[in-house]
């Protein structure tokens, strides 16, 4: 059977008659090729009749094109000429005749008028100028306007329209320091030529200043108050010798400074159980009493 299961895999299979074609139908075949061929050769033949027709009239429209850009440029250099006679006038002003003059001349000249006695006269139009000028703001917007438009076009613009590239971004460690804008260092300030003062020394603080001045300061090893504490634990700058002696005596009488908080005395304790007897300076106290130093 076959993979569908319809048709036996052995069936004799059935082949189609195959078509027989004539003669006629070949030349008829051959003659609508012939049609074709000869309507895409016309078609050939046209377009480049209509090339050569465009091109033997290229020349006239060149000079056509020529004559055009020569009268738009002279037109150009006339606009610019006018443009910037007009952007040299420096405030100006509408006069009495309505001519358009730069204040500062016109002022001069009616002010020179009037102080030899005589009358104003425009030269334009041979009347008698007035001391009251109208400022021509219309003129400003023209020549502001028109400047961009009549400016001189550079050979590197002239070749394209696109804009021109950007200038080249400074080299930088991450993508964020290239948007930020380049800082300026600030100047060096210049050395002082004078000697340095000179420095004072520190004097050793007194003992009233090493002592604390309040007796219910807590323990910083242990957190406890207590004079004892103040006085040994404290872990101040000064000598613990000095700190000894400032402690009260003993209720049971005995040499001074040999009372100890009971936090430390149990760490003392705890330290002989285990049999640690070092004796070490005791540079700065960390928390501890003098006794508690001496057998770290």
């Amino acid at each position: 059977m076959s993979d569908n299961g319809d048709t036996p895999v052995d069936a004799p299979r059935v082949e189609e008659p195959r078509k027989i074609v004539t003669p006629k139908e070949i030349e008829d075949a051959w003659k609508a090729a012939e049609a074709r061929g000869k309507a895409a050769a016309d078609a050939g033949i046209a377009a480049a009749a209509a090339a050569k027709a465009r091109r033997e009239g290229l020349p006239t429209e060149i000079e056509q094109l020529k004559a055009r850009l020569e009268t738009a440029t002279a037109r150009l250099a006339k606009m610019e000429e006018i443009v910037n006679r007009y952007a040299s006038v420096q405030e100006p002003v509408v006069a009495s005749d309505g001519f358009t003059y730069s204040r500062g001349a016109i002022e001069a000249y009616v002010g020179e008028c009037r102080s030899k006695g005589l009358p104003a006269v425009s030269h334009q139009t041979k009347q008698e100028l007035k001391p009251h000028f109208t400022d021509n703001r219309s003129l400003v917007k023209l020549v502001d306007t028109l400047k961009p438009l009549v400016a001189p076009v550079k050979p590197e613009d002239a070749v394209t329209s696109s804009p021109p590239p950007p200038p080249p971004a400074p080299a930088a460690a991450c993508p964020a320091a290239r948007a930020r804008p380049a800082r300026t260092p600030p100047p060096r300030r210049a050395r002082a030529t004078a000697a340095p003062a000179p420095r004072l020394r520190r004097s050793r603080p007194t003992r009233a200043a090493r002592t604390p001045a309040s007796a219910s300061a807590r323990c910083r090893g242990t957190g406890r108050g207590g004079r004892q504490c103040q006085l040994w634990c404290r872990g101040g700058r000064g000598r613990g010798r000095a700190r000894m002696r400032a402690a009260p005596r003993r209720r049971g009488g005995g040499p001074r400074g040999t009372r100890r908080c009971r936090p430390h005395r149990w760490r003392a304790s705890r330290r002989r159980r285990r049999g640690r007897r070092r004796r070490r300076r005791p540079t700065r106290a960390r928390g501890l009493c003098f006794r508690a130093l001496a057998r770290r």
